[in-house]
């Protein structure tokens, strides 16, 4: 009250000086309503009490990438070759890791196209392709996952041997407890969001195999399984 009486009295003061100016005395009603508006915001932020809470109720959704995977090759003079497969796999919850793969049908030695196995189409004195006729490596596989957080089970950090692979094709495919999927379950990337995984594949010359280049088809099958606050 005492701010809209001075503010007044200068209104009535200025016009008797500035008849002759009504823009002075519009700019003077405005400044009159600014110190009302003012006093108004004041009295708003005083009723504010120190108890009040802002909740954030905030859905992050879960993301996830996979590096394109690097090989290596060991061979030795026993005529064995280990293939390395390497990837990084980041994401901001868990994961879970499988694997798939075939190989041509031989009604011979292979009766099962879905699994993976080091493999070779045979060929003839002429050099041409034998239809349905295959010759097999051993087949053996470990793989090893590393800079995690945790795993659902809980167990080693090494599956079939790790770099010293002694599980087989079925196994390596399989969702039973036994296989990657299962020996693990859920993998926790660490803090910064990311774990390695590697794939160990060994093929070993069994017999009198064909010499040539062997060929293995496997497949990494990776998914999202988010974990939640309980």
């Amino acid at each position: 009250m005492i701010l809209a009486y001075y503010v007044f009295c200068e209104i009535t003061q200025q016009l008797q000086n500035h008849l002759k100016c009504p823009m002075f005395f519009i700019k003077l009603k405005h400044f009159l309503a600014a110190g009302i508006l003012s006093s108004i915001s004041l009295n708003s932020v005083a009723n504010i009490t120190g108890n009040d809470a802002i909740i954030l109720d905030f859905p992050h959704p879960q993301v996830m990438s996979v590096s394109t995977v690097t090989n290596t090759d060991d061979f030795d003079v026993q005529g064995e070759v280990t293939r390395t497969s390497f990837w990084e796999i980041k994401s901001n919850n868990g994961v879970v890791v499988g694997f798939s793969g075939s190989s041509p049908y031989d009604n011979d030695e292979n009766e099962n196209p879905n699994i993976p196995r080091f493999f070779k189409q045979e060929v003839n004195a002429r050099g041409e392709l034998i239809t349905d006729e295959y010759d097999y490596l051993q087949t053996r596989f470990g793989a090893a996952i590393s800079n995690h957080d945790s795993t659902e089970k809980g167990n080693s950090n090494l599956w079939g041997g790790g770099n010293t692979p002694n599980s087989t094709p079925t196994v390596l495919t399989e969702s039973g407890l036994d296989s990657p999927y299962g020996y693990w379950g859920t993998i926790m990337p660490n803090d910064a969001g990311d774990f390695s995984l590697s794939l160990y594949s060994k093929g070993s010359v069994v017999g009198s195999v064909q010499s040539g280049t062997y060929t293995l088809e496997v497949v990494l099958n990776i998914s999202t399984n988010e974990q939640l606050n309980p």
